[in-house]
């Protein structure tokens, strides 16, 4: 009946900890009031910290593991440092630093002969502050040891600055409460042929299991590992990564939390993988943030175009920092007719969700979570993160030489089309003030290897309107109105942009044949603007 403290903190690499990936600095300095030792992540790289219990050696029997009758509670302090980053034409607070490492405790169950039954993981620290974090979590039934990890991401930046302190894991008696499922799932694209299924339950501990049939197959268990995010004593967020997926698969699941005395289900679900051929459709839109009730009609119009995937370039809530935003302007539009849990997202991170902690725990995207690219069917994807310095040329964060080496490769050369979408928009006519045209940052440093790349589309928002026009073999599109307070001040910067109105809109591109269509529409079904590109 008493608490077993597995690991009380930190130790010096020893016989218990071990070096996993890359190179740890420890720092004898009081990085906390609590501790008097610390680790941050080092010169450059990633930074693991392992340390293997074995729950039989510390005398815990099986059989009580088995029925559920233990959990994990999970602490630790974490830090990154401040990075700024440029004022993109909004002051709001949360537009003035962000932070570029994440530093996290992780715990891995693992199995009598060693396989990954689940794990469990803090969130990322919040701003540059230190950020106590963590939660109970059960020990899935067959855990017979567990690895204790410290993470330390090096994300951005010359150095690796992210830090953990007074990290432990404890040993308790699982809590019997009740169940809830509190967000359906939802689907994110992740690369070609993988998907992530995350949601969200209320209960502090629950076994979370996933159902799955592939192309209509019976319906069986999937043998990967949940993760388990505690946000806090009244949010989980549970991820299953699917990987190696069938291009074009049709999938049919149901995902499981079970508590002490009844499960909760949500499903069952079908959705269709991207596919491979030389046809896609994509639903695009931005800046829905406040706009809750238009953004609800928007995805109610989505539901019926029998898109391949929906990706919106940012500001999907207004405030990152705030759980009911993320609540009302993102999951619960999403949840009329499943359509999040049947159609798989993309999109790029805008200056209101910004790098805060919920945006990384509620969303999911491919390469290093802001900047990505990735070939679906006859288009190659090009998403960038316009909140980061252009012009950083330190190795991790150069997205100038990651543009020029995606542009360049096979997947690239093979597409029919090169879209490329970020949240803010080089040039714009459309502002709620005079003095802001679009990025100039963004025209100089980027603009001209996108002219070399043979970019066909581009893709922005930021501005609350509609804009289209083509510069130098670029179609540039400004879709900012998916829910947004409009912007209505035109003020004719830029000649090329012939295509304007302040409306709520979303748009769908089709491709096939070698042609890509788009055609823009009003909330009401009306047909805004249209145009058709030929691959080249």
């Amino acid at each position: 009946g008493e608490e077993l403290v597995v690991d009380g903190g930190f130790e010096r690499p020893g016989e218990a900890w071990s070096v996993e990936v890359g190179g740890c600095e420890w720092s004898d300095q009081q990085l906390s009031p609590q501790g008097d030792r610390a680790v941050v992540g080092g010169a450059s790289g990633d930074c693991e910290l392992v340390q293997r219990v074995a729950l039989g050696e510390l005398g815990i029997c099986p059989e009580l593991v088995d029925r559920g009758a233990l959990a994990a509670s999970m602490w630790v302090q974490a830090r990154t440092a401040d990075s700024p980053t440029p004022d993109n034409g909004d002051l709001s607070p949360w537009d003035t630093v962000i932070f570029d490492d994440q530093a996290w405790l992780e715990v891995r169950f693992i199995g009598g002969d060693g396989a990954l039954l689940a794990t469990a993981r803090t969130p990322v620290s919040e701003r540059n502050e230190w950020t106590p974090g963590g939660g109970v979590v059960p020990l899935p039934a067959g855990t017979r040891s567990l690895e204790i990890a410290g993470v330390v991401d090096h994300r951005r930046g010359a150095f690796n600055d992210g830090a953990l302190d007074e990290v432990s894991v404890t040993l308790v008696e699982a809590p019997s409460e009740p169940v809830r499922i509190t967000k359906q799932p939802v689907l994110y694209q992740g690369d070609r042929g993988a998907l992530t299924l995350l949601w969200e339950t209320g209960a502090p501990a629950a076994a979370h299991r996933l159902w799955l049939s592939i192309d209509g197959a019976p319906s069986a268990a999937w043998g990967g590992a949940v993760e388990t995010l505690v946000l806090d004593g009244d949010r989980s967020v549970h991820r299953a990564r699917l990987r190696d997926l069938p291009p074009g698969a049709e999938l049919t699941y149901r995902v499981v939390s079970s508590g002490a005395d009844a499960e909760a289900v949500a499903g069952p679900y079908t959705a269709r993988l991207a596919p491979d051929g030389d046809a896609l459709r994509v639903a695009w839109t931005g800046d829905n943030q406040i706009g809750a009730g238009i953004f609800t009609q928007v995805v109610e119009r989505l539901a019926d175009r029998d898109v391949d995937l929906f990706f919106s370039v940012g500001d999907i809530v207004q405030d990152g920092l705030v759980a009911e935003d993320w609540d009302a302007q993102w999951f619960a539009p999403l949840e009329l007719g499943g359509f999040g849990a049947t159609t798989p997202i993309l999109f790029a991170r805008g200056n209101h969700d910004h790098e805060w902690m919920l945006a990384y725990s509620y969303t999911e995207l491919p390469g290093n979570g802001a900047w990505y690219a990735e070939r679906l069917g006859p288009v190659f994807f090009l998403v960038l993160d316009s909140q980061w310095e252009p012009s950083d040329t330190s190795d991790i964060s150069n997205q100038a030489l990651f543009i020029q080496e995606a542009l360049a490769s096979e997947e690239a050369a093979g597409a029919d089309f090169r879209v490329v979408a970020f949240h803010i928009p080089p040039y714009s006519n459309i502002w709620k003030t005079r003095d802001w045209d679009g990025e100039e940052d963004l025209r100089e440093e980027w603009l001209p290897l996108f002219e070399a790349g043979g970019v066909d589309l581009l893709v922005t928002g930021h501005s609350h309107a509609y804009q289209r026009g083509s510069l130098r073999g670029i179609t540039h599109v400004v879709t900012g109105g998916a829910g947004g307070t409009l912007d209505t001040h035109n003020y004719g910067y830029w000649s090329f942009l012939t295509e304007t109105f302040s409306e709520h809109h979303y748009s769908v591109m089709d491709v096939a044949d070698g042609v890509l269509r788009w055609e823009t529409y009003s909330v009401g079904g009306e047909v805004l603007d249209s145009f058709a590109l030929t691959a080249r």
